[in-house]
């Protein structure tokens, strides 16, 4: 070996083209780095895993935030806390302190199940995002859930803790989309901080406070997106200052299911094109399964038209009132039980509602006895 590479100094975990990798990170997007929460090197953004111990990076599932503004579409959530100003008055500054952190750390892992990002905190208020660093074509549908499911677990939350001085707290949630700008803003004296600027935002805060406590209020844009996903109350509208358009917001009271998935526009619907080969194979397994079971497995690239050719089928059957219709989806978020999908697909069958454990088996076992 070459005297000279004797006496270079190793990489610590890093070869040439991991270098040069990096060097081209950091003409690109600055020097931002990442501690590794096990060993507390510090990584470059191009790293899924430390270079040090081989532990997940905790970012490694979004990319380097870029410094120049980005043109998005983007789901602006804002929550805030219902009777902090009496919380202030009646405890002290420590304790409130206290009970707002904990609040957040019930929260931010929410945010974080649902593919969300958390910006910024507003005091006793939070703000994520949703489509900014990784973007989901169901990123309206994920913050509604994920405001549903912040509620809860508040809620969960507070009712386990002492009495707050006699004042009752809940969680109001405010969700908007819209067009955006995103990235790194330059800040004199701080460097440069993510963040997201346009009218979005400032929708967004106008819807949350037109809702009540423990619930989750969304703009006409979101509702658009998420209309069949979900039961909804009107709650009224706001012009917000300075506007001259009324907007209608709505509450959100539960979800439908996974099941009704927003695809098309209204009112348009096109023929189905180029499937007729596999859309008469489905036809005839459908026609043998009196006489016994089948399954087919329907596989392909995003966008080829699986969903479509499900719904085409779904279409077709629904004239046969031999045949019953269920569905069962996995989630692509969140943490869902074992079997999810046929947990779906027995309580459509079977009729089952609510979210009661112990009324759901009562009710499945009366029928099958």
């Amino acid at each position: 070996m070459s005297p000279a590479l004797l006496d270079r100094p190793p990489m610590l975990g890093y070869n040439a083209i991991d270098q040069h990798r990096n060097n081209r990170t950091i003409a690109r997007y600055g020097a931002i780095k990442m501690q590794c929460p096990s060993c507390n090197i510090v990584n470059l953004p191009t790293h899924r895993f430390c270079g040090e111990c081989g532990a997940e990076l905790p970012i490694s599932r979004t990319r380097p935030l870029p410094r120049q503004g980005e043109r998005r579409q983007v789901t602006v959530l804002l929550a805030d806390i219902a009777g902090f100003t009496a919380l202030s008055e009646n405890l002290d500054p420590e304790q409130v302190t206290s009970f707002v952190n904990q609040c957040f750390r019930v929260m931010v892992p929410v945010v974080e199940e649902f593919g969300g990002q958390v910006d910024t905190y507003l005091g006793d208020a939070l703000l994520a995002l949703f489509g900014t660093v990784v973007a989901h074509e169901d990123d309206p549908a994920r913050a509604v859930r994920c405001g549903l499911a912040m509620c809860e677990s508040f809620n969960r939350f507070v009712s386990e803790q002492q009495p707050l001085a006699g004042t009752r707290v809940g969680l109001h949630i405010g969700i908007n989309t819209g067009l955006a700008v995103t990235g790194q803003a330059q800040v004199s004296g701080a460097g440069r901080q993510f963040s997201v600027m346009g009218d979005t935002v400032n929708l967004a805060a106008e819807v949350e406070q037109m809702a009540g406590a423990s619930e989750v209020a969304v703009s006409e844009a979101t509702y658009r997106f998420t209309a069949p996903l979900f039961r909804w109350e009107q709650r009224g509208s706001t012009s917000g200052k300075g506007r001259n358009q009324q907007m209608r917001v709505y509450r959100v009271i539960e979800a439908i299911g996974e099941g009704n998935q927003v695809r098309g526009l209204d009112g348009l619907h096109a023929p189905l094109i180029g499937r007729d080969i596999e859309f008469a194979a489905i036809r005839e397994m459908i026609g043998q399964v009196d006489q016994h079971g089948a399954v087919a497995a329907v596989l392909g690239d995003p966008g080829l038209g699986k969903s479509r050719l499900l719904a085409e089928l779904r279409a077709m059957v629904s004239s046969d009132p031999h045949i019953i219709w269920a569905e069962g989806r996995c989630l692509s978020y969140g943490q869902p039980p074992d079997y999810y999908p046929w947990r779906k697909v027995i309580r459509r069958l079977c009729h089952l509602q609510g979210q009661d454990t112990a009324a759901l088996q009562s009710e499945l076992q009366s029928m099958l006895a």
